[in-house]
């Protein structure tokens, strides 16, 4: 069978992940900058679901993009994130990108000793 080169799978698990400054912000605000920092890098936001577990402090997020999807799951109990894109748009290489979106989101709501291990799946 071929194999079609049909886009890149970026997935990111994040260990040693401590979640003091996430639990200042509320969930639209969390929402609305992620919505914000994954449209201004050059991914086409067109619904989102976002859902915070309030038991456990938790939340998952899943972004429909026009180039296929985003996500974000925490596991607050584990210090771990897990974030993973899909993006059809093989015009656009989209490394940096992540790099930018990764680092902000990192800084704006996590501290610890963060470790990032990061793979790129050609699909």
């Amino acid at each position: 069978m071929e194999k079609h080169n049909i886009g890149k799978h970026f997935i990111l698990d994040i260990n040693n992940v401590w979640f003091n400054k996430f639990y200042k912000f509320d969930e639209k605000y969390i929402e609305d900058f992620i919505v914000e920092l994954i449209s201004k890098n050059w991914l086409n936001v067109l619904s989102s679901n976002f859902h915070f577990f309030w038991n456990i402090k938790s939340f998952t997020w899943v972004v429909l993009l026009s180039e296929s999807h985003f996500s974000i799951h925490t596991w607050p109990e584990f210090s771990y994130v897990s974030m993973d894109l899909f993006s059809c748009n093989l015009s656009k290489d989209l490394s940096t990108n992540i790099e930018i979106i990764l680092k902000e989101l990192l800084s704006e709501f996590f501290d610890g000793d963060i470790l990032v291990d990061k793979k790129i799946i050609n699909r």
